[in-house]
């Protein structure tokens, strides 16, 4: 069976749930055809934002209300994308760039990259760090981050409850 989202759609799953803010499969410029998902994992809340251009994050900005923790970056930190407004508005504590090395595009864009800096959000990029990945546990406020730079796991932080993995892959 193939599940076709609507707007407003929530998948739930234990203690994590994604509400589907925008879905668009007509506009021309394919990247804002992009799948946009809020996730919710124990308090924190993570916009997954695709390919998205500044013309939807406009529309995001009316639509969502409350600021986020974790921004995976609009397309791939492309000018096009991360507008002050829209990064404002968010206020992500985190910004991940999913993005490969010496890539053709020169994404991401340092303009881009300045934006989040000035709202002092931290931000770390796959071309740099590799593969990331967010820990979550339950009795921990806050994920633990690893990447592939570090060449390690995280260990004796979980003895008992709930995982929750998010990987967030460099090209």
């Amino acid at each position: 069976d193939q599940i076709i989202p609507k707007l407003n759609d929530v998948f739930v799953c234990g203690d994590m749930s994604f509400q589907v803010v925008f879905f668009d499969t007509t506009n021309e410029n394919e990247n804002n055809n992009s799948l946009v998902l809020l996730g919710t994992i124990y308090d924190h809340k993570w916009l997954f934002t695709g390919d998205i251009e500044s013309e939807v994050e406009h529309q995001l900005v009316s639509a969502l209300s409350e600021s986020i923790s974790y921004l995976k970056v609009p397309h791939h930190g492309s000018i096009t994308s991360s507008t002050m407004r829209f990064i404002s508005k968010l206020n992500p504590k985190i910004a991940i760039i999913s993005v490969g090395k010496h890539n053709s595009y020169n994404h991401p864009s340092e303009e881009v990259i300045s934006r989040y800096q000035s709202l002092g959000t931290i931000t770390y990029r796959t071309d740099e760090v590799g593969t990331l990945t967010f820990h979550f546990y339950r009795q921990f406020s806050s994920p633990l981050v690893t990447s592939e730079a570090q060449k390690r796991k995280p260990y004796g932080y979980l003895k008992q409850g709930f995982n929750f993995w998010v990987w967030m892959f460099g090209k």
